[in-house]
């Protein structure tokens, strides 16, 4: 009896483990497949919901697995790269893709991140370009976004954010004038003296001269630093940072630092190589 009883148990417990082993290994092959890719989270966010006319849009992309196993997936979630699609709806309720998201489209190879359950990853830019076609009046928009996976045969969608341009007022109306007499607005805060561009050093540092203190002044001044530094101007690119490294508000303050702790680091350079 004893015997028969233990070898019904031992029968069990191996079963137990051929079931524990064979869902494991279904699990880990499911998340290699890919097959698992549609199950990841995608959330977009602003860091508010109002704005006005011409001012860029933030955004955070955030790429999390919320389920109990691990599954594929990638990290290139930058508005930028070529794994993200964005869509506008307007008032009319009319949606289209944003084809130009930035000057500086990049066409990058995904490559194959496993994401454990709880592991996300997260991006933080703005919309910035063309922003008088994608919102060329006072209204209400809706954005989402859409992420491919490695191979571009599966693909998520993120939730909708609503925002609200509006017409800009005081300082704000002023700089807005300004973007659109002296500037190109199409590209105002997404890259200084393009071709055929009025963007140029001169016009945006008057800009920034005279209307820091507008809603598009921080933006602008990033944009000024990025300039000088893609110049090796290190002197400008880090007195440009240094106004908006410590600014938590800024969703590009992260950056900033970055860059002008990098120029500073160049200058100290140079003048080290100066030196006698």
């Amino acid at each position: 009896m004893n015997k028969r009883f233990r070898s019904i148990v031992s029968t069990i417990s191996l079963m137990a483990v051929g079931i524990i082993i064979f869902t494991s290994s279904a699990s880990r092959a499911s998340a290699q497949s890919g097959e698992g890719f549609s199950k990841l989270t995608l959330k977009m966010q602003s860091t508010k919901d109002r704005f006005v006319l011409l001012e860029p849009v933030p955004l955070i992309l955030t790429l999390k697995n919320e389920t109990a196993e691990p599954i594929e997936g990638h990290s290139a979630i930058e508005i930028s790269q070529n794994y993200i699609k964005l869509f506008v709806k307007d008032a009319g309720n009319e949606t289209r893709q944003i084809k130009e998201v930035s000057l500086n489209r990049k066409l990058v190879g995904a490559s194959v991140q496993m994401l454990e359950p709880g592991k996300e990853y997260q991006s933080k830019q703005i919309l910035s370009l063309n922003l008088d076609e994608l919102f060329p009046r006072p209204g209400t928009y809706r954005l989402h976004a859409t992420l491919i996976n490695n191979n571009g045969k599966k693909e998520i969608k993120s939730n909708t954010i609503t925002i609200h341009v509006l017409e800009p007022e005081g300082i704000d109306q002023q700089a807005f004038e300004y973007i659109k007499e002296k500037g190109t607005p199409a590209t105002f805060f997404s890259a200084v003296n393009l071709p055929n561009s009025k963007n140029t050093p001169d016009v945006v540092e008057e800009f920034v001269y005279n209307y820091s203190g507008s809603v598009y002044g921080d933006y602008a001044t990033f944009l000024l630093g990025e300039f000088y530094f893609g110049n090796k101007d290190y002197a400008k690119a880090q007195e440009k940072f240094s106004k908006i490294a410590g600014r938590s508000d800024f969703i590009l303050a992260d950056k900033a630092k970055d860059l002008f702790t990098k120029s500073k680091d160049q200058l100290a350079k140079s003048t080290e190589q100066e030196r006698p």
